[in-house]
């Protein structure tokens, strides 16, 4: 304890406002780095969102590309079906052979409009997870923004509550000082 009452009051306050600036300096240091990694979360939202919009145009061209198919496969098999029925000895407008190939069409027509469905669908489905990543982003991009802001108001406060400490402590600079009195006692008139 002898050793601390040799040291001056002047250096405690140096490592009071000297404490007082680190602490600062670790709140900016944080808040900037929080801010830095927010907004580095909302720009990868931003990729993720074209990522799936450009999915969402694949969804598209695959659906069509399969609709196609479905279309191609279903001409195949009602011309299978009708040389099936010539070769029987049936003719190409017997009632049977024509709703046999009705059918075969319809179906072919229902498969392509499912296949283009499907794409449509899940293309619908990408462009709103696409929105709902730009949502997500902008809301990072937003909480960054009230990191900085509170990180403005915390280091405030520390310094206000620092030299209010700092003056409960060590009391008002030497030049206002009554003759005859110590910082922080001021004697009644």
């Amino acid at each position: 304890m002898a050793v601390l009452a040799a040291i001056p009051a002047w250096a405690y306050l140096a490592a009071s406002v000297a404490g007082t600036a680190m602490t600062v300096a670790g709140q900016r240091a944080q808040a900037r780095s929080e801010a830095q990694f927010r907004a580095q979360q909302a720009t990868m939202k931003e990729v993720e969102a074209k990522q799936l919009e450009t999915r969402a145009i694949q969804d598209v061209a695959v659906a069509q590309r399969s609709a196609q198919e479905e279309q191609r496969r279903s001409r195949v098999i009602q011309s299978r079906a009708l040389a099936l029925a010539a070769a029987s000895g049936g003719s190409a407008s017997d009632p049977t052979v024509v709703n046999i190939i009705s059918d075969l069409a319809g179906e072919g027509a229902y498969r392509s409009a499912v296949a283009m469905y499907e794409g449509e669908d899940q293309a619908r489905t990408d462009r709103m997870a696409a929105a709902a990543a730009r949502y997500e982003g902008a809301g990072l991009n937003q909480s960054a923004q009230s990191v900085q802001r509170s990180a403005n108001y915390a280091t405030a406060g520390t310094v206000f509550g620092s030299v209010g400490s700092m003056y409960g402590k060590y009391g008002m600079p030497s030049s206002s000082i009554p003759s005859g009195g110590t910082p922080g006692t001021y004697p009644y008139r």
